[in-house]
């Protein structure tokens, strides 16, 4: 009997009621993943050739940037959850998004291969953290319930996936512009 009471309550607690805050927080991690997915990861599928292209560098010359930024973006997360403990969550996600939204538009507006790598650095290192910092929020507001409501909330990564490389080429194809991609996600950023 006792087995039976004890599956019964782990069916229960599988069950998405998170309220109405509950999924606030879950729809704007699920879309800062996707942002974080669409800018460190999948815009380089199109920004870095349409920036090679308008800089008339090389494609590798440029890509290379990436396992160096990444590597600062790590450290950058460790930094910055460390502020995050230290000053809350709120104030260092809503620095990081602002930041990575900055980044991006100077990314997007670079004419140059150095003013290129610079935002590059930045945004590996504030985009990367975002995502810490929010998948440190659902856990933090579903104590019982965060291995689910952070599966909800993954779901941007794959979402990130589905639609947002089409979409940036669309808007790159149509406008002629990489910045204009960029400035996109910048105002992605903005909006959370």
């Amino acid at each position: 009997m006792a087995i039976q009471k004890k599956s019964e309550e782990l069916v229960y607690d599988a069950k998405s009621n998170f309220g109405l805050k509950g999924w606030w927080i879950i729809i704007l991690t699920a879309l800062t993943m996707l942002t974080f997915t669409s800018v460190a990861t999948l815009s380089m599928n199109v920004v870095v050739q349409g920036k090679a292209d308008e800089l008339g560098v090389a494609y590798g010359t440029l890509i290379a940037f990436n396992t160096p930024a990444g590597i600062v973006g790590l450290f950058a997360t460790l930094g910055l959850s460390s502020l995050a403990t230290r000053f809350g969550l709120k104030k260092v996600h809503v620095l990081s998004l602002f930041a990575g939204a900055l980044s991006c538009i100077f990314w997007g507006m670079s004419n140059t291969v150095i003013s290129y790598a610079i935002p590059v650095f930045f945004m590996f290192a504030f985009m990367s953290s975002t995502e810490c910092v929010t998948g440190k929020m659902v856990a933090n507001w579903f104590p019982k319930k965060k291995g689910i409501a952070a599966g909800w909330a993954t779901m941007g990564l794959n979402a990130a996936s589905l639609f947002m490389v089409t979409l940036l080429t669309t808007i790159y194809m149509k406008t002629g512009a990489i910045r204009n991609c960029m400035f996109f996600l910048a105002g992605l950023l903005t909006f959370m």
